[in-house]
């Protein structure tokens, strides 16, 4: 953590001392595809906040939450509800021309994504009705994303993103299943979970 503290306090130094250097932060909204049947599509929302490095670079720091359906199998986690929230560092190139009205990009990012997990109701309902109680977890896990998209002027300090961004998250887990009328417990692990989306979005940039 230290050293990511660091590492965002430099950025900030080095955007702050360039001729070009503006600060920007942004709102974004869409729907996330995954591309593994073990999950389904679902909302994801975020924010991001970024500092010019010179005309067409930029460094900035985002964090996304997507909420993701999981369909249930056997070797990865149950039916449930997977929410992850990647925190990135990126960098950002944008495509100046003439006409500055829209302004097309493309952004590369790297970090760490929390996952949580939630197991269905009817799931857990389904296994108490037989005598056992069922728990199972997801841990967080590396992330990392490429993203493409344009702004569109709205304003002098106000911009319109439409993005399409590709995420690449993988997580862990383990489950628990308790006899309730022994006491006695059986875990497990699970492993190598995909977490992949891509995210189609879109929301406002304003620049200060």
């Amino acid at each position: 953590m230290k050293r990511i503290s660091v590492l965002i306090l430099l950025l900030f130094f080095l955007g702050t001392s360039g001729a070009e250097a503006e600060s920007r932060a942004g709102l974004i909204g869409g729907l996330a595809f995954t591309p593994d049947a073990d999950y389904g599509n679902g909302p994801a929302f975020g924010f991001s906040f970024g500092i010019g490095l010179s005309k067409n670079f930029a460094v900035g720091l985002s964090v996304l939450r997507l909420q993701l359906p999981a369909t249930g199998t056997s070797s990865g986690l149950a039916k449930g509800r997977v929410v992850v929230l990647p925190a990135e560092l990126w960098l950002q190139y944008r495509f100046f021309s003439e006409d500055r009205r829209y302004i097309p990009y493309v952004r590369v990012g790297a970090g760490y994504s929390p996952t949580t997990f939630s197991l269905d109701s009817g799931a857990v309902g389904g296994w108490k009705a037989v005598g056992f109680d069922l728990s199972e977890t997801a841990k967080g896990g590396p992330s990392l994303s490429a993203a493409a998209g344009v702004e569109i002027s709205l304003a002098a300090a106000i911009a319109l993103a439409v993005e399409a961004r590709y995420g690449l998250i993988r997580s862990s887990g383990s489950w628990t299943m308790t006899d309730r009328e022994s006491g006695v417990s059986v875990t497990g692990s699970l492993k190598n979970l995909k977490l992949d989306s891509l995210l189609l979005g879109a929301g406002l940039i304003f620049s200060f």
